[in-house]
């Protein structure tokens, strides 16, 4: 079945690092957005509408070597924004200056789930990454963007699945009734490949993976 693949967000000034996570991110089958300053990106965080939400954002604090009119909106108003908008989606926030309590606090005051990561090491970045992109609940994994059953090898063909699980034990919100539908269709899948495990529809289009026993 051919699809569009999930996306990931990466906010990164300097060219040849972008490129290199977003290869990264195009070996885990999905597709990177990048944006060389958090001008753009907080543009277009703004008018996402219902398109379906990234798996992750990857956020350069530092924007050092973006034009000083492009770094406004900042990368802690992208923070901001996805913390109140894109809550389900995963956000590691990389720096250079990550050493000092005010630094740390001042991240996690604009978006309290967020990971942080020292810039000092890409190649560690991109295995934190691909950790989060291939994450295993049960017997459940995401590969290159979708939920695979690993016993049986069987793919549920619908990125929502992939947020879902990415997110547990959180929640995910849907957007529209073609994903409220895709969710649905997910939590049919779930069941019948393991009965162990559930989706809980909490609220309307909130979605959430729990094992069956909570979720009844």
């Amino acid at each position: 079945m051919s699809r569009t693949p999930g996306s990931v967000l990466i906010l990164e000034d300097h060219e040849p690092t972008s490129k290199e996570l977003a290869a990264n991110v195009k070996s885990n089958g999905l597709w990177p957005r990048t944006f060389a300053n958090s001008r753009l990106l907080h543009e277009r965080l703004s008018v996402w509408g219902e398109e379906p939400h990234p798996l992750m954002a990857i956020i350069d604090l530092d924007m050092s070597l973006a034009k000083e009119s492009d770094r406004w909106p900042s990368s802690f108003d992208c923070l901001h924004l996805l913390n109140r908008d894109f809550s389900d989606v995963a956000v590691i926030v990389y720096s250079g200056a990550l050493d000092s309590d005010a630094r740390r606090t001042a991240v996690w005051k604009a978006h309290p789930k967020a990971l942080l990561h020292d810039k000092g090491n890409i190649s560690e970045l991109q295995s934190r990454m691909d950790s989060l992109l291939t994450k295993e609940v049960s017997d459940f994994i995401i590969y290159h963007g979708l939920v695979m059953h690993v016993p049986t090898n069987d793919v549920f063909p619908h990125e929502v699945g992939a947020r879902i699980l990415l997110a547990y034990p959180g929640v995910v919100h849907v957007h529209g009734q073609a994903e409220a539908r895709a969710a649905q269709r997910f939590r049919k899948w779930i069941v019948e490949h393991n009965p162990k495990m559930t989706i809980q529809n909490q609220l309307r289009h909130t979605y959430r993976l729990t094992d069956a026993i909570e979720g009844s």
